[in-house]
């Protein structure tokens, strides 16, 4: 059964036995019987499986505010999106579209540091043209082992003032033992 682009929330779907997740028109996961599957991790029996992360380590996720891509070439807004108690470790990061990318917002940038303005954990990763709302852009780590007490910011360079788009950069963490 189709769902519209526009749907937001839950459908039980009888052919496959399960309950599907979907967000703007798109399904970005399931429960079924045997736990929670979303395209990058599986949870069975309260424990997330993710590829490249320590058996029962548990996942943190963190956000930042979300960024309009044209708020002026070349123009920083700086977001402190967490200041762990304990020593924690960046597993991976993301942009995340959530306004369609019109017009060629490639100039513009995001980062992830330990320090306002710093690539400490991501370099400057550029936004992508064309992107529909819910898609993402993988960041790469440069180093995500992060000490108890440590702003962890995110950097944002915009694009000229002529383009649409809004996005924000979302981490996933483990907390170190």
């Amino acid at each position: 059964m189709a769902v519209s682009p526009t749907h937001n929330g839950w459908r039980f779907d009888r052919a496959n036995g399960r309950l599907d997740f979907y967000y703007r028109g798109t399904r970005v996961a399931h429960i079924d019987a045997n736990g929670l599957d979303t395209a990058d991790s599986k949870i069975l029996n309260n424990q997330a499986q993710v590829t490249g992360v320590a058996t029962n380590a548990r996942l943190h996720f963190a956000r930042s505010q979300v960024f309009d891509l044209d708020n002026g070439a070349g123009t920083t807004i700086d977001d402190v999106i967490l200041r762990p108690d304990s020593a924690i470790t960046i597993t991976s990061a993301r942009i995340v579209y959530s306004d369609a990318t019109t017009g060629t917002v490639a100039a513009g940038s995001a980062k992830v540091g330990t320090t306002v303005g710093g690539g400490e954990i991501v370099a400057a990763t550029n936004y992508e043209n064309t992107k529909a709302v819910g898609t993402t852009t993988a960041m790469s780590i440069v180093a995500g082992a992060v000490a108890a007490g440590t702003p962890i910011t995110v950097r944002h360079t915009g694009v000229a003032a002529t383009q649409a788009g809004k996005a924000h950069v979302e981490i996933t963490y483990t907390v170190d033992a």
